[in-house]
């Protein structure tokens, strides 16, 4: 950046006899001098030193070198949660469904709407991510898998009937992947989409795994504190709800008030 710099005010004493920093920083001086150098410089390189020399016209000629203006990207909304009609609906499919796409569909149904996995999740689970803890007595089936940001968080399945099924499943799988490939044992890319396709060939309609747990996420923020969610739901903010909260409930000022009275605020 320094030597940019001096090299940019030599060139510019070398045009007109003598050192002189405000002529040498005018922007027509800085463009016509960035100019030339581009035609042996790499663009990478032809960034640093356009950022670089801004930076210091700016001081003296603030009006020419104005601030550049970010353009703010619209924000993706969160994929909309399914209904729970539509849940119904996937579930009562799986009796109809071949016998090879059977297992997958139920799975992936237990597997985003009773512990909230992502996609990818899915599809690098094994049998041994699914193991009984016993807590308070009770067995409680617990799937483990990873954080976005490192490390793992472990989920309950708290649903009787998803928590039976993914234990047998994961009985049957061991070591191997929950839901593995027919041909190479090893996991399905994109299974989700995948098992989405079969569905419509057999024609019946397309499922979303990110929709199936944006429902899940849903209903654990009715009925969980917020901290607790973001640690089940690996969420690293509150988007998909605030996207959302026509679907969640509303509390007026008396409800408000008891609850927080509640946690002694």
């Amino acid at each position: 950046g320094l030597r940019r710099i001096l090299d940019l005010g030599q060139a510019d004493a070398e045009l007109h006899g003598d050192i002189d920093a405000r002529r040498a920083l005018k922007r027509s001086v800085v463009d016509r001098y960035l100019d030339a150098l581009s035609v042996r410089r790499a663009t990478r390189s032809m960034r640093a030193y356009r950022s670089t020399l801004y930076a210091v016209g700016r001081i003296l000629h603030p009006r020419e070198f104005p601030l550049p203006r970010a353009i703010r990207a619209e924000r993706t909304r969160a994929q909309p949660a399914a209904s729970e009609a539509q849940v119904r609906r996937y579930y009562a499919l799986v009796p109809m469904v071949s016998p090879v796409l059977r297992p997958r569909l139920e799975a992936l149904l237990d597997l985003t709407t009773g512990a909230g996995l992502r996609a990818a999740e899915i599809r690098d689970l094994r049998g041994t991510d699914i193991t009984v803890a016993t807590i308070d007595g009770l067995e409680t089936v617990v799937i483990r898998v990873g954080r976005l940001r490192g490390g793992t968080r472990s989920v309950p399945v708290i649903h009787p009937a998803k928590a039976a099924r993914l234990r047998r499943s994961a009985e049957r799988a061991g070591d191997a992947y929950l839901l593995p490939s027919a041909a190479s044992g090893g996991p399905i890319r994109h299974v989700a989409s995948r098992i989405s396709e079969d569905l419509v060939r057999a024609g019946f309609e397309r499922i979303d795994a990110a929709a199936l747990r944006n429902r899940w996420i849903l209903e654990l923020a009715q009925r969980i504190p917020a901290v607790l969610l973001l640690q089940l739901a690996d969420l690293g903010d509150a988007r998909v709800l605030a996207d959302q909260a026509e679907l969640l409930p509303t509390f007026d000022l008396a409800d408000a008030t008891t609850m927080l009275r509640g946690a002694a605020l």
